[in-house]
């Protein structure tokens, strides 16, 4: 199942990047408040700060580097932008080797997949994943990005390496919703992006 977002941050856009660093900088800045149930979720505002704290915010893959570090607070109030925390990553593996291994260690964690839609203009996939036992405010994003197109966004070319990706923990406030969506079809791609002297392109990739 996914979740039903009606929100920009999530989408890695040039006014996604503007708004969290505005609002990582204006808003949130000291702790979270009390925890509500088993979960350890903040019931109150979320800190850029609390987030980075997460160990799942650092479930890079093996060897993993990242270049790039994402992360906002939020308000955590009805309909507002979810908190969010993690990086953009250079691999030596492919897309479909990393998805697999996050798959295997997510679904040992307890999280499960619920969607791989709503991805942004720079994602070529994005499965999403939700904890079974902690209700529906958290998920745990991946998404395989287009090298050739990260600049435009974060003005930044990224090193060569096989695959470029970022991962994210996001928790949006309380009262979000799900809709079903059954079975996965997302890859991550076999190929590498680096040929050894240029980025492949998007068609290339996923023609």
């Amino acid at each position: 199942m996914a979740f039903r977002r009606h929100h920009r941050i999530h989408r890695l856009t040039a006014v996604w990047i503007a708004a969290a660093v505005l609002f990582t900088a204006a808003a949130c800045s000291g702790g979270a408040s009390t925890t509500r149930g088993g979960t350890g979720i903040p019931s109150g505002p979320i800190s850029v700060h609390w987030m980075q704290r997460q160990r799942l915010v650092r479930l890079y893959y093996p060897g993993a580097k990242p270049f790039y570090q994402l992360g906002g607070g939020s308000p955590e109030t009805p309909g507002s932008a979810p908190a969010f925390a993690g990086a953009i990553l250079t691999s030596g593996a492919t897309g479909a080797q990393i998805y697999h291994w996050y798959f295997r260690k997510l679904t040992a964690l307890g999280w499960r997949f619920i969607t791989d839609n709503g991805c942004s203009s720079v994602e070529l996939n994005c499965p999403q994943f939700g904890h079974v036992g902690h209700g529906i405010r958290q998920v745990f994003v991946l998404g395989v990005d287009s090298p050739q197109e990260l600049p435009f966004v974060i003005g930044r070319m990224p090193p060569p390496a096989c695959t470029v990706y970022e991962m994210r923990y996001e928790i949006f406030p309380p009262g979000g919703t799900r809709i079903p969506r059954p079975g996965l079809s997302f890859s991550g791609g076999r190929k590498c992006w680096w040929t050894g002297a240029h980025w492949r392109k998007r068609a290339d990739m996923y023609p």
